[in-house]
């Protein structure tokens, strides 16, 4: 069996958007258990300075940001797009085109 290469079009292959879905809903898995756990640390009283309390919060906001990402777009979101004229460096300014 030959080795896998791995290009930088590894994403248009078939059966890869599904695979960044699923990991996706992973990652929302992940962040519903940092939100849970969160929760936990908060109902269990007031702590000063709760560094677990802030890694949780920042585990499932980015969890949770990718996760929506992923599931969501899936390998669209690895499209190319066409930027505006405006937002591209100007090459010259003296040409307007």
């Amino acid at each position: 069996m030959a080795p896998v290469k791995l290009t930088m079009d590894w994403h248009e292959r078939a059966g890869a958007g599904w695979l960044l879905r699923l990991a996706g809903i992973a990652l929302l898995g992940l962040a519903w258990g940092a939100a849970y756990g969160l929760r936990q640390r908060a109902l269990a009283g007031p702590a000063s300075q709760d560094s677990v309390a802030y890694l949780l919060a920042l585990l499932g906001f980015v969890f949770a940001s990718t996760g929506v990402a992923l599931a969501v777009m899936g390998a669209r979101l690895f499209d190319r797009i066409e930027i505006a004229a405006r937002w591209r460096p100007a090459r010259d300014q003296s040409d307007p085109a």
